[in-house]
C-alpha cells in the first residue's frame, strides 16, 4: 500500500474498508473502574473478519478516532506540581509534563494488559487474511499523546503498530472514500482552545474539569462522610463511591443531580455530606489560577450566556442550591438551555466540513452518542446526487440512562462503530457508502440505595 500525507490528507490507494471507533477511554482506574472489558474486542474483530471475507476486502484500516487512552482521568495528577499538570499553561518547558504523561501512560497499560493484548491479537488475526493498519487520531482526553516521541512510540507499540516518532494527527481524510474524520472536541468550547500569547500550549478548561473537579469529587465526598462520622457499611460506601465515579456516564447530562439523589434521597445526613463534599471540590477548582484566568478571558460583556457565564452558573447553583432543590429546578433549566441551543453544534460543523472539503461523509466522536444525520443532497455527474451525512461513532463505555418515569437509572453496555466503503466495494452508483453498527448489552445494573 502506498500512503501519502499531505496537510492532514491521507490518500489511500488500495484501502477498501475504513472502520472508525472512538471514546474507549482506557484509563488507570485510580478514580473509578470504567474500562471496557477485554472480552469486547474479540467480538469486534470477529465481526470485521466476517465483513472482510463477505466483501472480499483487500485492505483494512482501523481508525481510533480520539479519547482512546484517557491520560487526564487519574488521581496521579493530584500529587504533581500545579505548573506541571496537563493544564499548567504557563510552564516554560513541556519536559516535566512529558515525563509525568509517560508515567500515567505506563500505569494505564499496566492496568489494561489484557485489553491491549486483545487488541494486538485481534489485529494480528486480521492481518493473516487482510492487510490491516491501525491509525491513532488524538482527542481531548489523549491530546497529551503528542507530548513527546517517547509517548507516541509507546502508544504505537502497545497497539501493535511500528513504534515510530511521527506526531499523531487530529484529522483523518480519505478522498477515495469521501470521508473527513476527527474527534469532534474541536467544536466544543470547553474542550478545545486555540494557541495564544496568554495560552501558549492551547490548554482547554476541560482539562482541569476532568483532572481537578470530576476526578476529585469522590474523595471529597467520602472525606466529608468520614468527617461527619456517618456510619456506612462497606457495601454502602462502595455504592456511594461508584455513583460519584460514574457521574460522566449519566445520560442525559442534566440527570446527574437525580443520579446522585437516587443514592442518598432517604438519608438527609448523607445528602448533606454529599453536598458539602461537592462544594469543597468546586472550591478547590475555582481557586485554581488557570480556572480564574479562563473565566476572565472568556467572559464577554456583549453576550450574557457565553461559555464562561454558563460554567459560572453551574458552579453557583452547585454551591448554593441543595440537591433536592436542584432536582426540582432541573427540568426548567434543561428546557431553558435546550431553547438557547437552536441547533446541534456538531451537525453545523459537519455541514461546514462537508461543504469545504467536498467529502460526503463527516465522522466524529466526543459526544458519546452514536448518530446518523442527513446533511443534504448535492448535484453530481452521476445518476444520483451526492448524499452528505454526519456520522457519530458513540462510545464503548457503559452509560447510565434515566428512566422515563424518573424512578431510577438503568445501565447498559454498548459498542458502536462506523464503516466507510470505497465506490468500488459496494453497488452504490459509483459513490462511497457507509454503514453503522451499534450493539447494546443489558448490564443487569440499576441504581438503588437504601441507607439505614
Amino acid at each position: 500500500m502506498r500512503m501519502v500525507c499531505l496537510s492532514f490528507l491521507w490518500v489511500l490507494e488500495r484501502v477498501v474498508m475504513i472502520v472508525f471507533l472512538s471514546d474507549l477511554h482506557i484509563e488507570d482506574e485510580s478514580v473509578g473502574k470504567h474500562n471496557v472489558s477485554a472480552d469486547a474486542f474479540p467480538i469486534f474483530f470477529e465481526h470485521l473478519q466476517r465483513l472482510g471475507k463477505r466483501r472480499s476486502v483487500k485492505e483494512l484500516r482501523i481508525v481510533l478516532l480520539g479519547d482512546t487512552i484517557d491520560l487526564l482521568r487519574t488521581s496521579y495528577w493530584f500529587d504533581v506540581d500545579q505548573e506541571h499538570r496537563p493544564w499548567g499553561w504557563k510552564q516554560d518547558s513541556l519536559a516535566p509534563l512529558a515525563m509525568h504523561t509517560k508515567i500515567v501512560l505506563d500505569k494505564i497499560i499496566d492496568k489494561n494488559r489484557n485489553t491491549f493484548e486483545s487488541i494486538r491479537q485481534g489485529v494480528a488475526s486480521l492481518r493473516k487474511s487482510i492487510p490491516t493498519n491501525v491509525t491513532f487520531v488524538v482527542g481531548n482526553h489523549d491530546r497529551l499523546a503528542n507530548i513527546s516521541p517517547v509517548v507516541r512510540r509507546r502508544i504505537r507499540d502497545v497497539l501493535g503498530e511500528t513504534p515510530i516518532d511521527d506526531p499523531f494527527e487530529e484529522r483523518f481524510v480519505c478522498q477515495r472514500h469521501g470521508v473527513v474524520a476527527l474527534h469532534g472536541h474541536q467544536f466544543d468550547v470547553y474542550n478545545h482552545e486555540s494557541v495564544s500569547d496568554a495560552n501558549r500550549w492551547g490548554v482547554p478548561i476541560g482539562d482541569p474539569i476532568t483532572t481537578e473537579l470530576v476526578a476529585r469529587i469522590p474523595a471529597c465526598v467520602l472525606k466529608e462522610i468520614e468527617r461527619q462520622s456517618i456510619v456506612l457499611s462497606d457495601e454502602e460506601t462502595e455504592q456511594i463511591q461508584k455513583a460519584l465515579e460514574r457521574i460522566e456516564d449519566v445520560r442525559p447530562v442534566f440527570a446527574v443531580v437525580d443520579w446522585l439523589l437516587s443514592f442518598v434521597r432517604h438519608a438527609p445526613a448523607l445528602e448533606q455530606a454529599m453536598y458539602r463534599g461537592l462544594d469543597e471540590a468546586l472550591r478547590m477548582f475555582r481557586d485554581l489560577p488557570f480556572v480564574r484566568w479562563w473565566l476572565d478571558s472568556h467572559d464577554t460583556w456583549t453576550k450574557w450566556d457565553d461559555a464562561a457565564d454558563r460554567l459560572q452558573w453551574v458552579m453557583w447553583i452547585a454551591g448554593h442550591v441543595s440537591l433536592q432543590t436542584a432536582s426540582r429546578l432541573g427540568p426548567a433549566v434543561e428546557r431553558m438551555l435546550t431553547a438557547l441551543q437552536t441547533a446541534d453544534p456538531y451537525v453545523i460543523a459537519a455541514q461546514q466540513l462537508s461543504r469545504q472539503s467536498g467529502a460526503p461523509f463527516v465522522v466524529m466522536g466526543h459526544t458519546h452518542a452514536p448518530k446518523q444525520q442527513a446533511l443534504g443532497l448535492q448535484p453530481s455527474q452521476a445518476a444520483s446526487p451526492v448524499r452528505r451525512v454526519y456520522l457519530n461513532t458513540g462510545t464503548w463505555r457503559p452509560c447510565h440512562h434515566r428512566c422515563a418515569d424518573k424512578s431510577g437509572f438503568i445501565v447498559w453496555k454498548q459498542m458502536s462503530y462506523v464503516i466507510v466503503y470505497s465506490p468500488e466495494e459496494r453497488n452504490s452508483e459509483g459513490m462511497p457508502s457507509f454503514e453503522t453498527w451499534t450493539d447494546t448489552l443489558d448490564s443487569g445494573e440499576s441504581s438503588h440505595f437504601a441507607h439505614h
